[in-house]
């Protein structure tokens, strides 16, 4: 699940388009081995966002890019 802050439900949608949304699963089963359905939330809550992006790019051994 990626989660959305308010006022980002526009990067919500551009992600969920049918080639976007295929990309990004694509590059997390290159990265997994395994297909996990891609599912796009908008929330207020922190609670909803359980990993950083650093936290990602840490485990996965890479860096964030601006």
């Amino acid at each position: 699940m990626i989660t959305f802050r308010r006022g980002y439900a526009f990067h919500k949608e551009r992600l969920e388009e049918v080639k976007n949304k295929a990309a990004v699963e694509e590059s997390v089963r290159e990265v997994i081995g395994e297909k996990i359905p891609v599912e796009c939330i908008v929330s207020d809550s922190k609670k909803d966002a359980s990993l950083s992006v650093s936290t990602v790019a840490e485990f996965f051994e890479g860096r964030v890019l601006q």
